[in-house]
C-alpha cells in the first residue's frame, strides 16, 4: 500500500511534482527572501553534512514505499520528490537545504506491517527535526512526503499544529504531500482538481484541523493530500500561492 490512489496516477502524474515545488517554493520564498535568520548560536562542528547543515530553511523529506531503507543516507535524495527538492535548491541555494528520512519504507512485508513500517518513519522524521532545531537554532522546516512517506510527514505536521511535535509550530513553514493515504483532513489545501468528496484509504486525520501559527501553510498536490491545520485568514498571501 504504497498510496491510496495509484490507479489513478496516469491521469495526474504530470500534474503532482510541478504543483507541490510552485506551493513549496512560494512559501519558501517568504522565508528565504528574509535577508538573516538567525541560525547561529552554538554548532556542533562535525555536523558538516548538507543533510545536518544549518540553513535558514530546511526540508525534510520523507520517500514513499520502497523508495528508501532505515540505513540510506540522509544526504543522497531518492525517488519522486527529487523532482521538487532539486530545483528547490537550485532556487533557493545556500538558504535551503535537504534531509533525506530514512526509514523502512515497506508495506506488509520483510515482518513488519505498513503501520510498524510508518512508525519508523515517523520516529526518523521527529528524530532529525529534533537534532536539528537543537543545532540550527532559527531554521525553519518544511515536510514533504510522497505515499507512506506522505503519511508520515502528514501525521509529523499534525502533531506539531497540536503542539505535539518535535518542534515548535511557529518553526513550520510549510509541507507537500504526494498520494497521501490521509487524503481528505479537514482544512486541506489541494492543488490541481481532485475529485469532490475524495479521501485517501487510511481516511482524514484525526483532530488536524487548528488554526495554523502565523506563516505556517501546508499544500497538497492533486487529487493526493492533506494539510495538518487550516489558516486563519480565507486567502493565502500572494507569497505562497497554495
Amino acid at each position: 500500500m504504497s498510496s491510496g490512489l495509484h490507479a489513478r496516477e496516469p491521469m495526474w502524474r504530470r500534474y503532482r511534482k510541478p504543483a507541490i515545488a510552485v506551493a513549496v517554493a512560494g512559501a519558501v520564498a517568504a522565508a528565504a527572501a528574509v535577508p538573516l535568520l538567525n541560525t547561529g548560536g552554538p554548532v556542533n562542528a562535525a555536523r558538516t553534512s548538507e543533510a545536518m547543515s544549518c540553513t535558514p530553511i530546511k526540508l525534510i523529506v520523507v520517500p514513499g514505499t520502497w523508495e528508501t531503507t532505515s540505513a540510506a543516507d540522509p544526504n543522497t535524495p531518492v525517488g519522486m520528490l527529487r523532482g521538487v527538492t532539486e530545483p528547490l535548491e537550485r532556487r533557493f541555494g545556500d538558504r535551503i537545504s535537504s534531509y533525506w528520512v530514512g526509514y523502512n519504507a515497506t508495506a506488509f512485508d520483510q515482518g513488519k506491517t505498513y503501520n510498524d513500517s510508518k512508525q519508523t518513519g515517523i520516529d526518523a522524521a521527529r528524530k532529525a527535526m529534533t537534532e536539528i532545531s537543537r543545532d540550527c537554532p532559527g531554521t525553519r522546516f518544511v515536510g514533504l512526503g510522497y505515499s507512506q512517506g506522505a503519511d508520515v510527514a502528514g501525521d509529523v505536521a499534525a502533531q506539531i499544529g497540536a503542539g505535539k511535535g518535535p518542534i515548535p509550530a511557529a518553526s513550520y513553514l510549510a509541507g507537500g504531500a504526494a498520494a497521501d493515504p490521509g487524503r481528505g483532513t479537514k482544512g486541506e489545501v489541494n492543488l490541481g482538481d481532485p475529485l469532490p468528496g475524495t479521501r485517501g484509504l487510511a481516511g482524514p486525520r484525526p483532530g488536524a484541523s487548528a488554526p495554523c501559527p502565523d506563516g505556517s501553510r501546508t499544500c497538497a498536490s492533486r487529487a493526493t493530500s492533506t494539510a495538518p491545520c487550516r489558516r486563519r485568514t480565507s486567502s493565502p498571501p500572494p507569497s505562497a500561492p497554495c
